[in-house]
């Protein structure tokens, strides 16, 4: 029996979706992962790697990044908008992010605020999801996520967030949006350096801990590598910041099914 590259690619896409347990890019596996943070291990709870020392930019931030083809198969591609706009008790946020294809679609929309109360950074954000299958119609359903952040001392930060904590779900079964609990301790032992260690757990899915590293051997240059478990992602990844204009590369590297590269572009108007 001889099958057409379609019919591959939909066992293929089978085969993944399997093997993830939920990690791919679709089902909505998160509102908001930049390249930057998928090249440090996907640290969650960071809300931003760099920023969880040096803060929110004091300016207007904005944000794109895209997955073109996770694995290997387009079908699983995704992209976010968002931007970042300082405010008098802290930041706010808007994000979209969309993933999958024209027979798949799943589109997230979220805002949210961030502020301050000494010693702590405290967060609030709602996702409104919405889900299209081709002939099958669609749906839609809201989540809400808090976050907290507290420097424990000069170079040691805490942080952790939790995800659609009121169990929002889409379609009948449960589970269909994620419940997410993360934490994680980041240290920075040197202007250049910073390495986090963080504890995931998808409320459905086995506890997964995420490692990574930052080196800035310079103002505008960084690298950034990473490792995760559940399943074994090895990760990397570089960013370069010139005039208010940074661009971020990753890549993912699955134990089984290959690698995933992500792009992001950053914009920092008030650096112009």
């Amino acid at each position: 029996m001889c099958w057409g590259s379609g019919d591959m690619n939909c066992v293929r896409m089978s085969v993944i979706l399997l093997l993830c347990c939920g990690t791919a890019q679709c089902a909505f596996e998160s509102p908001y992962i930049d390249a930057a943070t998928r090249g440090v291990g996907g640290l969650f709870a960071s809300g931003g790697f760099s920023s969880v020392f040096t803060g929110e930019a004091e300016g207007l931030r904005v944000s794109l990044g895209v997955s073109p083809a996770p694995f290997g198969l387009s079908q699983l591609q995704s992209s976010f908008a968002r931007a970042t706009v300082p405010l008098a008790i802290g930041s706010a946020y808007l994000s979209v992010t969309h993933g999958g294809f024209h027979l798949y679609s799943e589109l997230c929309v979220s805002a949210g605020v961030g502020f301050s109360i000494a010693p702590l950074t405290l967060g609030i954000g709602v996702s409104s999801f919405f889900l299209t299958i081709d002939e099958y119609g669609s749906t839609r359903s809201v989540g809400v996520d808090v976050g907290i952040r507290a420097a424990i001392a000069e170079n040691l930060v805490w942080g952790a967030s939790a995800v659609n904590i009121n169990g929002a779900t889409l379609g009948p079964r449960d589970g269909e949006i994620p419940q997410i609990l993360a934490t994680a301790l980041f240290y920075r032992p040197s202007s250049q350096a910073a390495v986090a260690l963080e504890l995931f757990k998808d409320i459905h899915f086995p506890l997964e801990v995420h490692l990574g590293l930052e080196y800035r051997p310079i103002t505008a240059v960084v690298f950034r590598v990473g490792v995760s478990t559940n399943p074994s992602i090895f990760s990397g990844g570089f960013g370069v910041v010139v005039s208010g204009v940074g661009f971020e590369y990753a890549v993912d590297v699955h134990c089984v099914l290959g690698s995933t590269h992500h792009f992001g572009l950053t914009l920092l108007p008030s650096a112009w």
